[in-house]
């Protein structure tokens, strides 16, 4: 694992036999709007309409390790571990994209 400017990001994707975990880049930011623009996703993400940049430094958050999820090549969703000031407080959060 390779701590970067905070983070705790895996040195390499994580590969399952069809499932691959990668960390979500500023590449991914306008994606990442459009999925927390969906009515089923707003209301338990803030509640708030992200612009592109807003995302992007969302994703650069110290305390947030930000993910996304492939299945068979094709994007699915999100997930995000996020960490707390001490050890016993932090939380897993994802969502697979609206249909």
């Amino acid at each position: 694992m390779t701590v970067r400017t905070g983070r705790r990001i895996p040195s390499a994707p994580l590969h399952g036999d069809k499932v691959v975990v990668r960390p979500a880049t500023a590449d991914d930011a306008e994606m990442l709007v459009g999925w927390h623009l969906d009515p089923d996703v707003l209301p338990f993400w803030d509640d708030h309409a992200f612009t592109p940049e807003e995302m992007a430094a969302r994703l650069e958050r110290p305390h947030v390790d930000a993910y996304i999820v492939e299945v068979d090549g094709e994007v699915v969703g999100y997930l995000q571990a996020w960490f707390g000031k001490t050890a016993d407080v932090g939380g897993l959060d994802m969502f697979l994209i609206p249909s």
